[in-house]
């Protein structure tokens, strides 16, 4: 009796924990594939985190790289544009450097000398050449190779300024006509100011472009 008892006893002790095994297994199981595709889906969003950087870096190395194709800035893009000519080349870079209200014409003084004339609009007051040459530097840059003088008219397209070779070269060099300063801002020389002059003058005597408008 008590071996029987005892056999009884090992017998459902066996069956509890083999039953207690079995749940275990199929409750792993069932989470498995719930964990496999946490897992993946864990994955991909790393994946497609990882895809959106180098797509940033890809895209900050194209811009940062872009400008030596066709420049880094719009006068070296101007510049390089192929098969344009001195006089479209002068023009362009003019319009980008002249306030938008300004007009502006090249024409052919001599040979492949240019002459860049600028027009003011209507209704406004005459500029001084210090103030007017603070935009010629990007002209002279990328045009002073062709480009031989500059006028600048006034309203009634009448000539008041007029900068030669050898001022562009000044602005070209310190900028404007203003008087270069050394660092403890003493005035170097006072040539741009009498150059400042001579435009003024010149510009009064230059008359092969004036016509006179009938408001």
């Amino acid at each position: 009796m008590k071996v029987l008892k005892l056999t009884l006893i090992i017998f459902l002790t066996s069956a509890l924990a083999w039953g207690i095994q079995t749940a275990l297994l199929k409750r792993r199981n069932n989470l498995e594939p719930s964990k496999i595709a946490k897992r993946h889906a864990t994955q991909r969003a790393r994946l497609k985190i990882d895809l959106h950087k180098q797509e940033r870096n890809l895209k900050r190395q194209y811009m940062g790289k872009k400008h030596l194709a066709t420049g880094a800035t719009v006068y070296d893009r101007i510049y390089n544009t192929p098969d344009q000519s001195l006089k479209t080349l002068i023009e362009r870079v003019a319009k980008e450097a002249l306030p938008d209200d300004w007009s502006c014409e090249v024409k052919v003084e001599e040979f492949s000398n240019f002459i860049l004339l600028i027009s003011q609009p209507h209704n406004t007051r005459e500029k001084d050449p210090v103030s007017v040459s603070k935009y010629f530097p990007p002209i002279v840059k990328y045009c002073g190779f062709c480009l031989s003088n500059i006028a600048v008219l006034d309203h009634t397209h009448t000539s008041y300024m007029f900068f030669e070779e050898e001022t562009l070269g000044y602005i070209e060099k310190y900028g404007s006509l203003s008087p270069p300063k050394q660092p403890n801002n003493r005035v170097v020389h006072l040539l741009g100011p009498s150059m400042a002059e001579d435009v003024s003058a010149l510009g009064q005597s230059f008359n092969m472009f004036n016509f006179q408008v009938h408001l």
